[in-house]
């Protein structure tokens, strides 16, 4: 049970997938109300009630806000020298239970005085902050979120760079496949067209059988990823943005692989006919 202070709940917010955040009433008045988040997510909903068991007794509470299962938290028992929001936001994977009820914080109070490595301060905007400087060091949330932003731009740098060789070799291993195939069925190419077959149904077929070998091996690769994180001893979840990033780079793939067959539109059977007779 995490007990916030009029300071934090009211100076900071997190995001909510349902319910609300606290307000000054939920901290005054005898009903207590939590929010929860975590595995405790998967257990209840906005609206449910339970009973909470404390050091001081059990208390019956109402959930008036969820953060879902995947949530996080600032732990201000630690600061990172990152000093950015994804080094400081801790993911929870157990249970989450906020409230703001200052009687409740009266009753714990022995069991909550416990010294903190960092905290939360109040400073008006403007103020001489060497006073605080022998405490230790002031980050601002609008510094935070600076840091943040530069190491994100650090980071989309660093995975550009690392992954755009690999675009490039697979856009002309792409390109060089198109080659070999086209010198190889030029011939065929050319009685298809002789016959009526138009280049558009040519270039269907074509990008129909790329299609099929594309998903055949995104599909083997998908299914071997969790044995090779195995025995690689790297044991990485498969996220949506993991999806989402592979989607793009079949994309990628499939318009490639259409610019590098789209000259059999054009293809001239005559011509073809000619240059297969050497």
């Amino acid at each position: 049970l995490n007990i916030l202070s009029p300071l934090m709940w009211q100076g900071y917010q997190y995001r909510l997938e349902e319910g609300r955040w606290f307000t000054e009433s939920d901290s005054q008045d005898a009903e207590l109300q939590i929010i929860i988040g975590g595995l405790m997510s998967k257990k209840y909903k906005v609206g449910d009630h339970l009973t909470l068991q404390l050091e001081c007794g059990n208390r019956d509470a109402v959930i008036i806000g969820d953060m879902g299962p995947e949530c996080y938290t600032f732990d201000f028992n630690y600061w990172s020298f990152g000093q950015t929001f994804s080094d400081n936001a801790q993911m929870v994977s157990g249970d989450v239970i906020l409230t703001n009820d200052v009687q409740l914080e009266e009753e714990l109070r022995e069991d909550l005085s416990y010294p903190a490595l960092s905290t939360l301060v109040k400073i008006k905007e403007g103020s001489d902050m060497t006073p605080f400087e022998k405490y230790g060091r002031l980050v601002s949330f609008d510094k935070m979120w600076d840091n943040t932003k530069e190491e994100s731009d650090e980071f989309a740098w660093i995975v550009f760079k690392d992954n755009a060789m690999w675009i490039l070799v697979i856009i002309f291993g792409i390109a060089g496949t198109s080659y070999l195939i086209a010198k190889k069925r030029r011939y065929q190419w050319g009685i298809y067209s002789l016959l009526g077959v138009s280049g558009n149904r040519l270039l269907a077929n074509m990008m129909l059988q790329n299609l099929v070998t594309y998903s055949l091996g995104m599909g083997i690769i998908i299914a071997f990823y969790p044995i090779v994180t195995r025995i690689s001893f790297i044991e990485v979840k498969f996220s949506k943005e993991n999806w989402f990033a592979t989607i793009i780079l079949f994309g990628i793939i499939f318009i490639v692989s259409y610019l590098c067959n789209h000259y059999i539109r054009h293809i001239e059977p005559k011509e073809i006919l000619t240059q297969t007779k050497e």
